[in-house]
């Protein structure tokens, strides 16, 4: 599976071409190859969700900030489309104060 499904079942624009996701998400490569090493070690056993949340916590780790515990379990989406990537993620050009109200509406805090 994918990192942000490359196909959506009902037709039209998948996660990765949602205004939300394009041009700013990049290195699914990355992604992809780390699930397929997990996927010959462990299979049906890692999510690439999981394997997201991982990468970008121990990026942040690798910046000299703190390491943080990640909680594993989640689950990939079967579903890929762009209508509801656009309706509930932020937009890369967003200003802290937009991101703010977008993480509040999301019931999020800071």
């Amino acid at each position: 599976l994918h990192v942000l499904l490359t196909v959506n079942p009902g037709g039209g624009q998948t996660e990765r071409e949602a205004d939300a996701n394009s041009p700013s998400l990049r290195g699914f490569d990355v992604i992809d190859a780390a699930k397929a090493a997990v996927e010959r070690s462990c299979p049906r056993t890692v999510s690439c969700a999981d394997i997201v949340a991982f990468a970008a916590r121990d990026s942040i780790s690798l910046t000299g900030s703190v390491l943080y515990q990640v909680p594993a379990g989640r689950r990939d989406g079967r579903v890929s489309n762009a209508t509801e990537a656009s309706a509930n993620l932020p937009l890369f050009f967003f200003t802290a104060k937009q991101l703010t109200k977008r993480f509040t509406e999301k019931g999020l805090s800071m």
